[in-house]
């Protein structure tokens, strides 16, 4: 059984490539209150009801096949409480787990846990060779001692064609769980485009994954118009109007967790003459000023953190970039120990090298930060990008209504390049846009008539 430990604070960045969710309320497809589990209380929980191998008898929930490590009753609520390096853990019974789901829980820190906040992962696992290889799609949240919290995962798996796949509940501390739900987003989520085929000259044929609730969808065809180049277009934002101003500058989004407005941060001790901060759950978004990003260089500094650093646990900051039709998961920035209280203030990361390819391009790019203690906080600080008008979008098609999950297109320049988007819809409402797919392939030959026939050539 491995489970993954992590440390908590430089930062480590890894390119991730899952498919960005739409948030939404869900049909229960899974769904456990614990209720069987009446041993023990959440002051004081029963001795773990897992044995050595992982095994939990099937009469203490409502269905069949759940395992895990840690597991003790308490009360009417189930305490996952760490036995060892590799945490406790809890899992779903196997299911497909396939397309949009999302995933909810209630969940406290235990009482008896040395510090008031704790780590639970929530994740969607695969079960290989007797051993759970978690997958891409996994995220860390904060609980407390003060008070239940509901947490809400989402995850859009088109990669796993499995039946051997699971939800994870883990922690390396000790956390309550109560009331797990598990279904399908019953709002429309975008769909995925999957590929072309029958690509020749003049056309191709998109496809695309169903939408769970769609009753139709919109297709569009879109090439880019080469224009002369605009200067490059260069912005620093240092945050400073917010002193006096106490509102975010011209373009930039804030959501906050809490509801709060957006705070300013400085400290001139320690260098920091000005700052965003950034805290758990809250989301920032960078302007959008009509160009594609042609440099970004972002920069974190330490505003409030906690005494130790086990207290950070598995802290993400979550960057996804906006490719002028939809949001697409760009890295997941990891919260590591190695460099706490060592004086490391700043963090810088350049990703100029990235959004000047194709496969990254972008228009504006989006933070959340994910599985930090509530009471500190992380700041922006002297964000710098550039951008600049190199074409502009014109569609061939737009939004024609599909009643299937494909369309056949025909009638195009074989010189231009095109890519399509696609949007579920059904009476009620309309999902955001698929991320956009090019449409690039390989033209059948055409066999002409054979010049100059000889007996032996």
């Amino acid at each position: 059984m491995i489970f993954s430990t992590f440390k908590a604070i430089a930062f480590v960045a890894a390119l991730a490539t899952a498919t960005p969710m739409a948030y939404a309320q869900s049909t229960t497809e899974l769904e456990e209150d614990f209720s069987r589990f009446t041993a023990g209380s959440e002051s004081s929980p029963s001795s773990a009801i897992n044995d050595a191998t992982g095994t939990i008898p099937s009469s203490y929930f409502h269905q069949s096949g759940w395992s895990g490590y840690g597991v003790h009753q308490a009360g009417g609520a189930c305490a996952l409480i760490s036995p060892d390096n590799y945490g406790a853990q809890l899992y779903t019974p196997l299911g497909a787990y396939v397309g949009e789901y999302e995933v909810k829980v209630r969940a406290k820190t235990l009482a008896s846990n040395y510090r008031d906040n704790a780590q639970l992962t929530i994740g969607l696992w695969e079960d290989a060779a007797s051993q759970y290889n978690q997958t891409t799609y996994h995220e860390p949240f904060t609980t407390t001692k003060s008070e239940w919290r509901e947490f809400t995962f989402y995850f859009n798996n088109t990669t796993f064609n499995s039946s051997n796949l699971l939800i994870a509940f883990s922690t390396n501390d000790q956390v309550l769980i109560d009331d797990v739900k598990i279904g399908k987003p019953t709002t429309l989520t975008a769909p995925t485009p999957v590929g072309i085929s029958g690509f020749n000259a003049n056309g191709f044929t998109a496809h695309w994954n169903a939408v769970n609730g769609a009753t139709h969808y919109l297709f569009s065809v879109f090439h880019n118009v080469k224009e002369n180049e605009n200067t490059e277009k260069d912005f620093l934002e240092t945050f400073s109007s917010m002193k006096t101003s106490g509102k975010l500058p011209e373009g930039w989004g804030y959501k906050s967790q809490s509801g709060k407005e957006p705070e300013f941060f400085e400290n001139s001790d320690k260098g920091i003459d000005g700052a965003l901060l950034f805290k758990n759950g809250d989301v920032i978004t960078m302007p959008d000023n009509g160009g594609y990003y042609t440099s970004l260089e972002i920069n974190i500094v330490e505003c409030k953190m906690p005494k130790n650093a086990e207290e950070i646990g598995n802290a993400q900051i979550i960057v996804e970039l906006f490719d002028g039709h939809a949001w697409k998961r760009f890295t997941t920035i990891s919260v590591d120990a190695s460099d706490y209280g060592q004086g490391e203030i700043f963090h810088n990361f350049d990703w100029t090298r990235f959004v000047k390819q194709d496969k990254y391009k972008c228009t504006s790019a989006r933070f959340r930060l994910a599985g930090f203690p509530d009471d500190c906080a992380l700041g922006f600080c002297d964000m710098a990008w550039s951008t600049k008008n190199t074409s502009t979008t014109h569609y061939d098609i737009k939004d024609k209504r599909v009643e299937g999950t494909s369309y056949t297109v025909d009638g195009l320049d074989p010189a231009t390049d095109y890519s399509f988007v696609v949007k579920a819809c059904n009476a009620e409402t309309t999902s955001p846009s698929s991320a956009a797919f090019d449409a690039i392939g390989v033209t059948a030959p055409v066999a002409e008539p054979a010049p100059d026939v000889r007996k032996d050539s």
